[in-house]
């Protein structure tokens, strides 16, 4: 397996790529492109995009993502709405 992964952080933006076993001869594989941006000082929105090819076909899936900060930077709330209507979420406390 391979799993090439890249991430840019910006001042108020993060923009991150990975690609899982890609293949150079016909582009398949599992690719995933996530953008976050800060609306507020406390307030992140953003997408992801999961493609997965496999020669000539493929198949991809957008979901919506939300990030919340505490003041303090005590804790951290992430959500995650995907296509098929599932809500994933994270809570980190210091």
């Amino acid at each position: 397996m391979i799993q090439i992964e890249q991430e840019y952080q910006g001042s108020d933006f993060t923009f991150s790529a990975k690609a899982i076993n890609p293949s150079p001869a016909d582009l398949s594989g599992i690719y995933y492109a996530s953008y976050l941006q800060s609306v507020t000082k406390n307030i992140a929105l953003g997408i992801e995009s999961v493609t997965q090819r496999q020669g000539p076909d493929s198949e991809s899936n957008n979901s919506l993502l939300a990030k919340f900060t505490s003041s303090d930077k005590k804790w951290i709330a992430t959500g995650q709405i995907q296509p098929s209507g599932i809500l994933a979420a994270t809570y980190w406390q210091k």
